[in-house]
């Protein structure tokens, strides 16, 4: 395959960019709020007095050189033309030069920023590439629809091999784990092995198919039906009028950091919450590139809003209904949005490994970043799978 032009990337912030910033948090008119307690958890969305002191921490207090160097400093980062299309990507090479590759895929409302504590310590043992989603921070958005999550895995796909790299492993959340099934999916002649932390099963045909759920299971279960119920307005209108929205979040640094900042707050666990400049920072990406807009259309584009919507592809779904051969290695996080149970997982996947952790949720580069990098250590190079 020819070879791929690759542009050296750094994130650059520039005083005028930080002037508009100041000035836009500083002429903020803040809404109105229920007298307390009504919001005081969060009820109606995210909390006027917490917001307000976490913009006071942004405007006044946050180090935007600093946390902007952090992001730098994860690896060399690059963009290359992809099917005609920029894609932004960090690729730092393990010194072993025969070292195993794995590709990092993040997901909504993360970046690459997801992996900033991982990247270092992975690259002692693989070669790391990980690219921001087209549409997502300097990736550019495509122009047309149709670009679904499987478009998004053959693009993966291309950059990989334009870089060399014919066989590889795979790691993702959120949209990022359903990226990886694609790919496992699409060429399981390449994909060596898939980490997920978000499995998306398949249900039995009927309720007797499965052993009783454990006593893990049932409490995943409780919480996948609790998010589905009450947490999934955000899915609706990103899935039906993402464009509406977009003009909100694009124009108010505050509306972006409210619609962001509650899916912290709710997709984390209390026990390993993500700092305020690390959350700030992911926040940045999307104001500075001003990506808001594509990457909340990449969920109509999915199919997450009502049924019936016409020109959405079915190849997602058609992905998603088949098993894996590809070796899997799932890492439950107990604060994770879905939990199906281990046999909807092992329909969906070719099950190697089945690791369950104490804490972390949905955002474990952040929360558990430790745990993780461990368990993908292990499943690639320290068990039968390491000759993948």
């Amino acid at each position: 395959m020819e070879e791929v032009a690759l542009v050296p990337f750094q994130w650059v912030v520039s005083s005028n960019e930080i002037a508009d910033l100041h000035s836009r948090l500083d002429k903020t008119r803040w809404p109105h709020q229920l007298q307390s307690p009504a919001n005081d958890d969060w009820l109606y969305g995210t909390e006027l007095e917490y917001l307000k002191e976490l913009a006071d921490y942004w405007r006044n207090t946050f180090d935007i050189a600093k946390n902007v160097a952090i992001f730098n400093k994860m690896g060399p980062q690059f963009t290359a033309h992809i099917r005609g299309r920029r894609l932004h990507f960090i690729h730092k090479r393990c010194s072993n030069p025969d070292a195993p590759v794995i590709l990092l895929a993040h997901g909504w409302p993360g970046s690459v920023f997801e992996f900033y504590k991982m990247i270092g310590p992975l690259s002692r043992h693989f070669h790391v590439v990980a690219p921001s989603i087209p549409g997502y921070a300097w990736s550019e958005p495509p122009n047309h629809r149709g670009h679904t999550i499987v478009e998004t895995a053959r693009d993966y796909h291309i950059l990989l091999l334009k870089l060399g790299y014919p066989k590889y492993n795979v790691h993702g959340g959120d949209w990022g784990a359903v990226i990886v099934k694609a790919l496992a999916v699409l060429y399981p002649r390449n994909v060596l092995g898939l980490h997920t932390t978000m499995p998306l099963g398949i249900p039995p045909s009927n309720k007797s198919q499965d052993p009783p759920p454990t006593k893990d299971e049932l409490l995943g279960l409780r919480r996948t039906t609790a998010f589905r119920t009450f947490g999934t307005a955000y899915q609706q209108i990103q899935g039906s009028k993402p464009q509406t929205l977009a003009y909100g979040l694009t124009d108010s640094p505050i509306g972006l950091l409210a619609w962001i900042a509650e899916k912290f707050r709710a997709w984390t666990d209390p026990a390993t919450p993500i700092s305020k400049d690390e959350m700030l920072t992911n926040v940045m990406i999307y104001w500075c590139s001003g990506c808001v807009a594509p990457s909340l259309r990449y969920y109509m584009e999915n199919g997450t809003g009502p049924r019936g919507i016409p020109g959405l592809s079915k190849e997602l779904g058609e992905i998603q209904s088949v098993q894996t051969t590809v070796p899997s290695a799932i890492a439950v996080f107990p604060y994770e949005l879905f939990h199906p149970t281990r046999a909807m997982v092992e329909r969906a996947y070719n099950v190697r490994r089945y690791t369950r952790f104490e804490k972390g949720g949905h955002f474990p580069g952040w929360e558990a970043s430790d745990a993780l990098v461990q368990d993908i250590r292990t499943f690639f190079l320290d068990t039968p799978n390491a000759k993948l």
